[in-house]
């Protein structure tokens, strides 16, 4: 029997992808991710090439991400989690992001506590690039020991001592807006043999008071990298990575996220309990749009016996009638108290309206009232 040529290439090209599907999520992992912060004062950096040869990203030395900072229960918390934002940032499979439907119904409700949370959790636009940091340009005999440290002993480190330190550097508008001013020059910032190409960035300030100030140093050096290239460079479509199915849902419904079992969309877990669940999420995850939810028709319950329009005597706290000895274990106890809550939303409603009404502009006949009132007229 002739072998079946067909099926035994379909195997090997699906394992080609597994492998290759593999390999990409080893790349760094042996090392985490190095995160850059500029320091006060003057900082010397190259740009790393870019880290992407085909995808939405090929060619590009940043990456553009918009993140949700501090989501929480409820919305925002204070040390809470980051999400990418799905809706916003490129290279998502989906446009749909549960924060923003949570900040859109925020927005809707018209209660200013709501709106401030609304901005508070909004997708803040940033931009990441692989650097060198010229004061720090390679993996020293710390930074070996350091990783050893942090490792659980099955790890393979990803660089030796010497190779080319890559890290990651997120910023602002800001500073894109000068990186931009020379890529849309065509001036390639990403080349290590050109000298002219070494950025000399300037930090002052803090805070919200914080400036930078960027350009080219004209006196650069050409810089040599060191080390693979490909186990070096941080893949930054995956280092920031979309959230996973639920994730986002389960932390605004103030539950613990479990990686293994994703939870699909709608759900909440093992236990859809909806009362442990906080009522600005509630209100979410059951009226996305925040539109007006209608009433459901109620099974309707006998009024009250023809003693309470009589008396009129029924007590909320002793849920007992005061009047009558006939009356003082009376079956229709419950009927009474349910009839009270119009008569008392009714009076509340009058009250509120009389409230208003005395507390707008006085009329010409309440001035002359008074007038009379005080001259004794």
């Amino acid at each position: 029997m002739a072998m079946n040529l067909e099926k035994i290439r379909k195997m090997a090209k699906a394992d080609a992808a597994e492998v290759a599907e593999r390999e990409a999520k080893k790349k760094n992992s042996g090392s985490k991710t190095l995160y850059w912060k500029p320091k006060p004062g003057v900082s010397n950096l190259r740009i790393a090439p870019p880290w992407a040869t085909e995808g939405i990203n090929e060619g590009m030395p940043l990456r553009e991400i918009f993140q949700h900072w501090n989501i929480g229960e409820s919305g925002y918390e204070k040390g809470g989690r980051i999400f990418l934002c799905p809706a916003k940032t490129e290279g998502s499979d989906t446009t749909e992001c549960e924060v923003c439907d949570l900040i859109t119904h925020l927005w809707s409700t018209d209660n200013p506590a709501d709106q401030e949370i609304a901005k508070e959790i909004k997708a803040g636009r940033s931009f990441a690039s692989n650097i060198i940091d010229l004061d720090d340009p390679s993996y020293t005999e710390e930074d070996l020991a350091e990783w050893e440290e942090g490792s659980n002993g099955d790890d393979t480190c990803g660089f030796n001592v010497g190779d080319t330190k890559v890290q990651v550097y997120t910023y602002g508008v800001t500073v894109w807006r000068a990186l931009n001013d020379y890529l849309t020059d065509g001036i390639d910032l990403t080349d290590l043999a050109d000298p002219t190409m070494e950025i000399k960035l300037s930090k002052s300030g803090s805070g919200y008071d914080t400036t930078y100030q960027l350009r080219l140093q004209p006196k650069g050096e050409v810089f040599n990298f060191v080390g693979s290239f490909e186990d070096l460079v941080f893949d930054l479509d995956n280092t920031f990575r979309f959230p996973r199915d639920g994730e986002m849902r389960a932390i605004l419904a103030g539950e613990e996220f479990n990686k293994k079992k994703e939870l699909s969309p709608g759900s909440h877990g093992e236990e859809d309990d909806e009362d442990s669940i906080p009522a600005v999420a509630v209100a979410l995850l059951s009226n996305p749009a925040g539109e007006p939810e209608e009433d459901e028709d109620e099974e309707e319950e006998d009024g009250p016996p023809p003693c309470f329009e009589d008396k009129k005597t029924f007590s909320m706290s002793n849920k007992d009638c005061a009047g009558d000895d006939e009356y003082e274990q009376c079956e229709f106890t419950e009927q009474c108290k349910a009839a009270l809550v119009p008569l008392r939303k009714a009076r509340k409603r009058k009250a509120k309206k009389a409230a208003k009404k005395t507390s707008g502009t006085p009329t010409v006949a309440d001035v002359e009232a008074e007038m009379r009132a005080a001259i004794g007229g």
